[in-house]
C-alpha cells in the first residue's frame, strides 16, 4: 500500500520561473517475514530507500542511506555488519540496485523541471535508448538507487546501465562501509541550493 507521506520535495528553477513542492510516497516494506504458511509482509513504512525498510534493505541489499562523505546530503553506502571492515560487498561487474520511480515523458519532464539546457530533473534518469528510452523520475518516489551521488568518472566506483541498474565498474570493488558513486553524465545540470527534501514543511 502506498500513501502520501509528510515529507516534501521542493523544486525551484528560477531561470524558467518553475517552482513546486509535492509529498513523497510512503510504501510498506515488501519483505516477507516468517516461514510458509505463516509468512506475512513486513509492516515497516519506508519513504526513502524502497522497496525495503532500513532493516531489510541492510539484510537483503547490503545498502544503507546516510550522510554523504562528499557533503551532498545523503548518499548510498555498501554495508554488511556480518563482514569485516574492508571486506568486498559488491565485486567488480556486479549489480547493486535498480533505479525505480515514476515513468514520465520528455514533455512531462520539461514541464516539471524546464528544458535540458536549463536544468535537469534532480532525480530523473533516462533509461534505454532511441524508441525504447524512457525517463524514470524518483523525485517523489525514492528507491534506494535514487540516493546514489555524483562524482567525476575518475572518482566513481559504479555506473548506470541502460536498463537503469547501478553496476560496479569493471576495475573496482566496493568494500564494507564505502559510499557508492556514479557519474550522472555530461548533460546533467543541477542547482542544489534551489532544491530540498524536508519533513512536515511546504515551501511554496
Amino acid at each position: 500500500m502506498s500513501v502520501k507521506s509528510k515529507t516534501f520535495f521542493h523544486f525551484r528553477n528560477p531561470d524558467e520561473e518553475i517552482s513546486w513542492d509535492a509529498p513523497l510516497v510512503q510504501h510498506t516494506c515488501t519483505f516477507e517475514v516468517g516461514e510458509a504458511p505463516h509468512k506475512r509482509r513486513c509492516r515497516n513504512k519506508v519513504v526513502v530507500g524502497g522497496p525495503y525498510c532500513y532493516i531489510h534493505r541492510l539484510i537483503q541489499q547490503h545498502l544503507v542511506i546516510k550522510p554523504s562523505t562528499d557533503g551532498h546530503g545523503r548518499g548510498l553506502f555498501a554495508v554488511d555488519p556480518s563482514k569485516p571492515a574492508n571486506a568486498i560487498i559488491f565485486a567488480h561487474g556486479k549489480d547493486v540496485a535498480k533505479y525505480e520511480g515514476v515513468t514520465i515523458s520528455e514533455d512531462q519532464k520539461d514541464a516539471l523541471y524546464g528544458p535540458k539546457e536549463s536544468d535537469t530533473g534532480p532525480y530523473a534518469l533516462e533509461v534505454g535508448r532511441g524508441a525504447n528510452s524512457r525517463i524514470v523520475d524518483a523525485a517523489t518516489d525514492r528507491s534506494a538507487a535514487s540516493m546514489v551521488n555524483h562524482r567525476v568518472n575518475a572518482r566513481t566506483n559504479a555506473r548506470f546501465t541502460e536498463t537503469g541498474k547501478i553496476k560496479v565498474k569493471e576495475d573496482k570493488n566496493i568494500r564494507n562501509g564505502q559510499e557508492i558513486f556514479v557519474n550522472y553524465g555530461n548533460a546533467y545540470t543541477f542547482h542544489e541550493n534551489d532544491n530540498s527534501t524536508n519533513r512536515n514543511k511546504r515551501k511554496f
